[in-house]
């Protein structure tokens, strides 16, 4: 196994890991073998397509459609209408559609 020497290490940053060890009744050098592999043996974190790959299947794709938004009375046209004499402001500035 190697040894490892840590230098300039902050004096509270030492008292912490004293006090660390104190408490489970091990040594300094245990406490701070325990810390870094704990901090290195985290596994990596997961990229965004493993992450998508997890989401739980939780329907159809047909459940999802478009067509699902429309309202019962709406004709098979192109959707909701948009409402009419709207103000919009957006920052300082006015829009009327």
């Amino acid at each position: 196994m190697a040894n490892l020497f840590v230098r300039d290490i902050d004096d509270e940053i030492v008292a912490a890991l004293i006090q660390r060890a104190r408490q489970k009744g091990i040594s300094v050098e245990a406490e701070h073998r325990n810390l870094l592999t704990a901090a290195l043996s985290e596994p990596l974190k997961r990229s965004f397509a493993e992450v998508i790959q997890s989401i739980p299947s939780v329907g159809r794709d047909d459940d999802f459609s478009p067509n699902q938004d429309k309202l019962p009375n709406q004709d098979s046209g192109a959707g909701p209408k948009a409402p009419e004499n709207v103000n919009l402001i957006i920052g300082q500035h006015r829009l009327k559609t």
